[in-house]
């Protein structure tokens, strides 16, 4: 992988961070697959937050919380058909106080 996304480090903001990304147009998502970055350091790596979308980039609904293990699997989450142009993950705890992803992909439902 050749993605990453990593919170301001060594300033790091108080937490909660987040990361959006704009899917282009609104699509009708199955799941989004969020992928720690995979690093011997797991500084940064989320353990705790919120899946969101909206559909101006503006104003975000909760689609669910997580809690995801101290690990660089995947961590898939269920959309449940959710339609919306923007999926943001709000990341409450991250481990040392920062947050990073390797990718964020997202899944369409399939007719």
């Amino acid at each position: 992988m050749e993605t990453d996304y990593h919170s301001d480090y060594p300033e790091v903001q108080p937490q909660p961070h987040y990361i959006t990304v704009d899917l282009g147009r609104v699509r009708e998502l199955s799941t989004v697959r969020f992928q720690p970055k995979l690093r011997q350091n797991m500084n940064g790596t989320i353990l705790e937050g919120v899946v969101q979308v909206s559909d101006d980039g503006t104003t975000f609904r909760d689609v669910e919380r997580v809690e995801w293990p101290r690990m660089t699997a995947p961590n898939d989450v269920d959309m449940n058909g959710v339609s919306a142009r923007y999926v943001r993950l709000r990341a409450d705890y991250g481990m040392g106080g920062a947050s990073a992803l390797a990718e964020i992909i997202p899944y369409e439902v399939q007719r």
